[in-house]
């Protein structure tokens, strides 16, 4: 189904349907940060042996599907109403390992291979293959490649919606970056950098910083809102949220609304009767 609402929209009716889950969304997200970076972090202060710095890119690699997909459920669910108590969804994604790092690899190879033709086509093919997680993790068991063609179809008529929608997150991105940043320039002498070695050195000790490592967690709270809003694409692409026109007073944000609208497809705990 091709979405024809505005990113502002689509961004204000997930901030209605998140309203009270903010911080349960946000512990996901912290999760599956800590499972990637911590260790990457940890590893870098204590050794650079070769052998223990690739199996921490495996452990990674191995981690990133599964963790992915159950952020997909989390907010998925999260987003209809149908969350589980102490986060379950997000558990229950990552219970299917398997199947997380299956999507995973699949998708990541054919994205890799569209890559060797340019860059255009690699970003063309990351945004076909966006939903293929919240397609999985609304019908848990698909095979990888079923999610992929069921990810591109749904694609078919809402690439350029999507792309938009990634693409007005980036100014957040950049000022939640600018703590950090500050941090670092403030913290460390970059003048005395000359070669890349030095430069590397100063990232070395800058990632260990307790300081710039909470600032640099910032981001997470942009990711937070991002994956909301695609959750909130994923059910208008796939169908099952219907948009009908018409203001209707939203009292949660004073001086807000949002058009009336309904969910369809999937039952409610909390289905707005306009």
């Amino acid at each position: 189904m091709k979405v024809t609402l505005s990113c502002g929209k689509i961004k204000k009716i997930s901030r209605q349907m998140f309203s009270g889950h903010w911080a349960a969304c946000f512990l996901a997200v912290f999760i599956q940060w800590a499972l990637i970076q911590l260790p990457q972090i940890l590893v870098s202060y204590l050794t650079q042996n070769r052998i223990i710095t690739t199996v921490l890119e495996i452990y990674v690699f191995a981690i990133t599907g599964p963790l992915t997909l159950g952020l997909a459920a989390h907010f998925l669910d999260t987003f209809r109403r149908q969350q589980e108590p102490m986060m379950g969804s997000f558990a229950r994604g990552i219970n299917d390992f398997l199947s997380g790092i299956v999507l995973y690899i699949v998708a990541g190879v054919q994205i890799f291979l569209w890559s060797l033709l340019f860059i255009v086509p690699g970003i063309l093919a990351a945004i076909r293959y966006s939903q293929a997680f919240y397609v999985l993790a609304e019908e848990p068991g698909q095979h990888p490649l079923e999610c992929i063609r069921k990810s591109k179809i749904m694609m078919l008529q809402n690439s350029g919606k999507f792309f938009l929608l990634e693409l007005s997150f980036i100014p957040w991105f950049i000022v939640s970056l600018l703590p950090a940043s500050l941090a670092m320039s403030a913290r460390f002498d970059f003048s005395s950098a000359y070669t890349l070695e030095d430069l590397m050195r100063i990232g070395d000790l800058a990632s260990i910083d307790p300081v710039i490592t909470v600032l640099r967690m910032l981001p997470l709270v942009v990711t937070v809102f991002l994956y909301a809003a695609n959750a909130c694409f994923y059910d208008l692409a796939s169908g099952n949220l219907a948009v009908e026109s018409g203001g209707v007073p939203y009292g949660g944000y004073i001086g807000d609304s949002i058009d009336r609208y309904e969910i369809t497809g999937f039952e409610s705990k909390n289905k707005e009767d306009m």
